[in-house]
């Protein structure tokens, strides 16, 4: 082969070569164009987030920290759909004040958490509802226990609300002098207590049994009611 030949093989090699870098970078280049598009739109959504969250109590009151076990791609994934839907965070499905009660299982999920406060028409949007709690790290959090939740709630006060299952406190007066059957009426009229007037009048009748962590000053004749 002469040196002329060997001359144009090598410039041919060397501008497919070159070619092909050049389309390598080419495709780098446009790649990293589009990350750093992606990342000015996320910062973007971030600072409208800031500004609405400056002017919405709900978000400012609970100022809750990101849960730091999430991998950077998740946190991202779930920061971005929180920060689009802000609106929708901090507005109640509804104005309805009505208590409902809500009891949430020992070892439930806060998916199945989630479908069933929709159920109850206390949220309208389970995967909302469902990052909301793993990106702040809610869902770990969730106490097992009876809520009284309202549909004027919002997503994020109803999940801080699950974290603490603090006892329902119930007001039930009793006037001096009533006899059993009559707190048994006043125990059907109240609401939300576990238990009837039926249940009680059983649980107080003759042959009723005296808890150990209640003292009395006198002795109850065997197979005595509670009454008085």
């Amino acid at each position: 082969m002469s040196q002329v030949r060997r001359s144009r093989r090598s410039k041919n090699i060397s501008d497919r070569s070159h070619r092909r870098l050049s389309s390598l970078q080419v495709a780098l280049r446009f790649l990293v164009l589009s990350v750093i598009l992606g990342l000015l739109g996320i910062a973007a959504a971030l600072i409208v987030r800031t500004m609405h969250q400056r002017s919405s109590p709900t978000s400012v009151t609970l100022n809750l920290a990101v849960n730091p076990s999430l991998n950077p791609l998740e946190s991202l994934a779930a920061g971005t759909m929180i920060s689009l839907n802000s609106d929708k965070l901090d507005t109640p499905l509804s104005t309805d004040t009505t208590p409902i009660t809500f009891i949430v299982d020992s070892g439930e999920t806060a998916s199945a958490i989630s479908e069933r406060l929709v159920t109850n028409g206390l949220i309208d949007d389970v995967d909302l509802f469902r990052v909301y709690l793993r990106y702040y790290g809610l869902d770990r959090q969730i106490e097992a226990g009876t809520y009284q939740l309202s549909a004027n709630m919002t997503i994020p006060e109803i999940a801080l609300a699950l974290t603490d299952a603090a006892p329902v406190e119930i007001v039930l007066r009793i006037t001096e002098g009533w006899r059993r059957e009559q707190i048994a009426q006043m125990i059907d009229r109240t609401t939300d207590l576990p238990f009837t007037g039926a249940e009680f009048i059983q649980a107080t009748g003759h042959g009723f049994i005296l808890p150990d962590s209640v003292e009395m000053v006198a002795d109850i004749p065997a197979g005595s009611s509670a009454e008085g």
